[in-house]
């Protein structure tokens, strides 16, 4: 049985993220979205369309909060020192590395099934 997960958009992932790193005033939306990409690299839709590809197509954890997508993001994206990070996003280190390994999998098994979805794709054009 598939676990419940919550459907997020990128208005909440935007929102999420930049609360992650301290941002309370909200600012224009071009400042809050250059904000967003230069922790986590990606556009928010990205995140919000990667969580669903997670939550669907991956055994991850139904303990996994977006949080931990977003730290692992920032983490693949600046491979800062750990005890950095987790001050950053207000944690232990055994805390992150839990949650922030089990995301690299579940992204990595991915690879799999975005290549088997391609080439149905191309196999049917």
């Amino acid at each position: 049985m598939e676990p419940d997960f919550y459907v997020y958009n990128e208005d909440h992932f935007l929102e999420m993220g930049l609360e992650l790193l301290g941002v309370e005033e909200h600012k224009p939306y071009l400042t809050e979205l250059k904000l967003f990409k230069q922790y986590y690299r990606v556009h928010p839709q990205t995140v919000a369309e990667l969580w669903e590809l997670l939550v669907h197509m991956t055994n991850l954890d139904r303990n996994v909060e977006p949080d931990h997508l977003l730290w692992t993001l920032c983490f693949m994206k600046t491979y800062d020192h750990l005890e950095a990070l987790c001050h950053t996003f207000g944690c232990c280190e055994d805390t992150f590395r839990k949650y922030s390994h089990h995301v690299i999998d579940c992204i990595a098994s991915l690879e799999s099934v975005m290549v088997c979805s391609l080439f149905l794709i191309l196999a049917f054009m």
